[in-house]
């Protein structure tokens, strides 16, 4: 027995592991809050037509839509997710932190900050985006990434990212929605005897070229003039 919403993620998440690896199971359940969510081929019940074998319908409606409510918040709010980054418990306290909840449970963040560079003083980095594990799988990491991204384009902004993780580089990789920069995929300088291990990884550095969203305006103010959150359905 599980929060409800943890049970529908990772519902999700197995399904994905199942197809991907051609797998088959079978599941015994008594809710039914998770069928859209594990959507699975065939279902039986003993309280519908006798426990005859049907057909499921999951599929092909597709994986169900997810709401979240973002907000701007303080920076000591990194402390409930940074154990949780794969890399890293540090982050720059200017960022700007957003916060993204699922009926009303904080789920991910997304720590974005100002880097100007030559020629575009109006540059933006993604520097820190978390989700956690009871939520990962679901490909909620990528979509608020982008959501964040979004909102800087959308005030004229342009904005950057550097990741050493593979499942987000890759993605970003294929997604018309990141072009790679000059250094992406590249391994970083590893005759430096003071780098760290990630440094001998290669690094997957993108710029943002989807559509910027308005609207949000508000979580892009100085933190102390704002405090109102807003509802946004990513997938």
């Amino acid at each position: 027995v599980v929060d409800r919403d943890v049970a529908k993620a990772m519902s999700f998440a197995l399904q994905k592991y199942i197809r991907r690896t051609n797998k088959r199971i079978i599941l015994a359940s008594c809710h039914y809050d998770i069928m859209e969510w594990i959507m699975p081929d065939w279902t039986c019940s003993p309280q519908k037509n006798g426990g005859a074998l049907e057909r499921g319908e999951w599929l092909r409606k597709g994986k169900p839509q997810i709401e979240l409510q973002v907000s701007r918040v303080e920076s000591d709010t990194w402390d409930f997710f940074k154990k949780h980054h794969y890399l890293t418990e540090d982050v720059n306290k200017s960022c700007k932190f957003f916060l993204f909840e699922l009926n009303n449970k904080p789920i991910g963040i997304c720590a974005v900050i100002n880097q100007p560079r030559k020629g575009c003083p109006n540059g933006f980095a993604l520097s820190r985006t978390v989700v956690l594990p009871d939520f990962q799988g679901m490909g909620i990491g990528s979509k608020i990434s982008e959501f964040c991204a979004s909102m800087f384009v959308g005030i004229g902004g342009k904005v950057y990212t550097k990741t050493i993780n593979p499942a987000l580089g890759e993605y970003r990789n294929k997604s018309k929605k990141w072009r790679g920069t000059l250094k992406n995929g590249k391994i970083g300088n590893t005759n430096d005897k003071n780098a760290t291990s990630r440094f001998s990884r290669i690094s997957y550095c993108h710029e943002y070229i989807g559509d910027g969203i308005n609207g949000y305006e508000e979580l892009l103010k100085p933190i102390k003039e704002m405090r109102e959150s807003k509802n946004v359905t990513l997938f």
